[in-house]
């Protein structure tokens, strides 16, 4: 069977993510995510992952802050520092329940500290139907073949 793994999804569209110095500022940062459409920004620091902003934190962020002269704040004051990373070579059903356990929506993929790419949940699973759907078509083939070599 097709065990695709976390590396095949990496050079797609959909991995695309900005990046941004823990030293950004929180509107910096917004304003990169707004203009290029980014989902996820993540926090590198000397090409080390130091955390990840999504469009719901800056959200829950400018809730909390409106009005507020904290709204000026640096993105590593709204970014999540704890994260849950995987390798390159993991296999997609392993990423899907890492995601589903850790409750998260983008994995970052991380090859010896650097960051490689992140995946969304939605791509992951795309490229499991994509994998399970090629199974059966080789499941098929074999099948036929079995039924013509019989009629021989």
């Amino acid at each position: 069977m097709n065990r695709p793994r976390l590396s095949s999804l990496l050079s797609t569209t959909e991995s695309r993510f900005g990046s941004s110095p823990p030293a950004a500022t929180v509107m910096e940062t917004a304003s990169v995510m707004v203009d290029q459409d980014y989902r996820v920004v993540a926090v590198v620091k000397g090409g080390r992952l130091q955390g990840l902003v999504t469009r719901g934190d800056l959200l829950r962020y400018f809730v909390r802050t409106a009005g507020h002269r904290e709204a000026c704040g640096q993105i590593s004051h709204v970014m999540t520092e704890a994260l849950t990373v995987a390798d390159p070579q993991m296999p997609l059903i392993q990423a899907l329940e890492l995601m589903d356990r850790n409750c998260i929506d983008y994995l970052p993929v991380v090859d010896q500290g650097r960051l490689m790419g992140i995946v969304p949940k939605c791509q992951l699973l795309r490229g499991l139907v994509e994998a399970l759907q090629s199974d059966c078509r080789h499941i098929q083939d074999y099948i036929e073949h079995l039924h013509q070599a019989g009629q021989d």
